[in-house]
Order: C-alpha cells, then sequence, then structure tokens
C-alpha cells in the first residue's frame, strides 16, 4: 500500500520507504514499515496511521476523480495523512484544506464505492 512507504513514518515529518520484511497486512493490502516499531504502532491503531482516501490524491477527490497519489507528496493536517499527487496540486489543497477535505468526503462515495469511507 502507498508505494511501500511506511504510512507511520509520516508522523515524524517524512517518507520512509518500507521494507518488505516489515510488512503487515489490513485492510486488504500489504503495508510495509521501516522499524518493527513502526509497524508495531500501525498493528495497534491502522485506522490513525492510515492515509485519508486510502492514499489517493486529495485535491483530485475533492474535484470528483480519483488518482493515486505521489508517497513523496503528502501533507498531514488535523492528525491525518494525505497524500497527493503532485507538488501543484499540493499548493493548491494547501490554499483551502477544509473546503477540500469537506468536498473529497461528498465525493468519496461515489468515486470508490468499495471503500465507503473516506478516512481510512
Amino acid at each position: 500500500m502507498i508505494g511501500g512507504y511506511d504510512p507511520v513514518s509520516y508522523y515524524a515529518g517524512q517518507a520512509a520507504r518500507g521494507e518488505a520484511r516489515l510488512n503487515h497486512v489490513w485492510n486488504g493490502a500489504v503495508w510495509c514499515f521501516s522499524t518493527e516499531e513502526n509497524r508495531n504502532v500501525f498493528r495497534a491503531d491502522p485506522e490513525n496511521y492510515a492515509p485519508h482516501f486510502v492514499g489517493y490524491c486529495a485535491c483530485a477527490a475533492s474535484q470528483g476523480y480519483k488518482v493515486p497519489g505521489d508517497p513523496n507528496v503528502f501533507a498531514l493536517h488535523d492528525g491525518k495523512l494525505y497524500l497527493l499527487v503532485h507538488p501543484r496540486a499540493q499548493k493548491l489543497w494547501s490554499a483551502d484544506i477544509p473546503l477540500f477535505i469537506s468536498r473529497g468526503e461528498t465525493n468519496w462515495p461515489r468515486i470508490h464505492p468499495f471503500w465507503p469511507r473516506a478516512s481510512r
């Protein structure tokens, strides 16, 4: 999931590549981690660390479509991880984060019906 990046690492302010040997299966996806500690943290509360919009671009979701987010282009807002498709989308999204989140959450059930909740 999320290109093999460690979802817990973002909360320390950096995107770290996970290692295949340090994985955990959650919600039908394989998640990789850079450390055993991060894997254990995720195992204890995956909903808290998995990215919003399941790793799809938050800006695209706000506009009614989905495109995979780039694991190196991310933002944390109100304790949640958001991936964006590229730096321009990140800049646009940063201009009015609450509006983009609200629009994305409204669009989410239509654009990704198999994962009904935008928040993980």
